[in-house]
């Protein structure tokens, strides 16, 4: 009897260490806010400082979110990878349209880069 419920406490133990971790942050990686940090950038701006809808601008953004989100897949935080494919998903929504006007590829790069901001602010607080 004591056995079993050593036993059963064991997996309980296990079970709850499980689940308790996907609520601690995960540690800084500088690899990781260096992408985040430069899909910002991109988002941001265009790089010619005028063309919103720049192929090449969205390209590199849309490279960029999704590499975050292929690196966040064995970073096992799902948190981290719920944002990253959100993230993805404004890019290459924005990758896929087809002549866009210059105030849609701006609105969406500034939501863009917004939810870059807010997670560059985040994730730039892990030790």
């Amino acid at each position: 009897m004591n056995t079993r419920l050593a036993v059963l406490l064991s997996i309980l133990f296990v079970t709850g260490c499980a689940n308790v971790a996907k609520y601690i942050p995960s540690d800084f990686d500088n690899v990781e806010f260096g992408k985040l940090a430069e899909l910002h950038v991109i988002a941001e701006e265009p790089l010619d400082g005028v063309n919103w809808c720049g192929r090449a601008d969205i390209g590199m953004m849309n490279h960029n979110a999704k590499i975050l989100t292929v690196y966040s897949e064995h970073r096992l935080n799902d948190n981290i990878k719920n944002i990253y494919t959100a993230i993805q998903d404004l890019t290459q929504e924005l990758y896929d349209r087809k002549n866009p006007s210059e105030g849609y590829c701006k609105i969406k790069r500034q939501g863009i880069a917004n939810i870059s901001e807010q997670a560059l602010a985040t994730f730039g607080d892990r030790k």
